[in-house]
C-alpha cells in the first residue's frame, strides 16, 4: 500500500518529467523544428507535438518575440 505522501511524490515526479519534455520539445520549436522532426527524434505522438506547439506560439506571441517575418 502506497502511503498519500508517496503518492504525491510520484505525482510531483510525473509532472516533472512532462514540464521537461514539454521544454526540451519548445527548445526544438525555438530551433525551427517541425513537430514531424521532433517526432523523429522524441518518438511522441504528432497530436502532442501540435498541442505543444501551439502553446509554446501562444507564448513566444506574448512575450512579443513571434514575428511573421523571416
Amino acid at each position: 500500500m502506497y502511503s498519500i505522501a508517496e503518492e504525491l511524490e510520484n505525482l510531483g515526479r510525473e509532472e516533472g518529467r512532462e514540464e521537461g519534455r514539454k521544454e526540451s520539445i519548445c527548445r526544438m520549436l525555438d530551433r525551427q523544428k517541425t513537430p514531424e522532426e521532433i517526432r523523429e527524434f522524441t518518438g511522441e505522438p504528432l497530436e502532442y507535438l501540435y498541442e505543444v506547439q501551439k502553446e509554446y506560439l501562444a507564448m513566444v506571441k506574448e512575450e512579443g518575440r513571434y514575428t511573421l517575418e523571416k
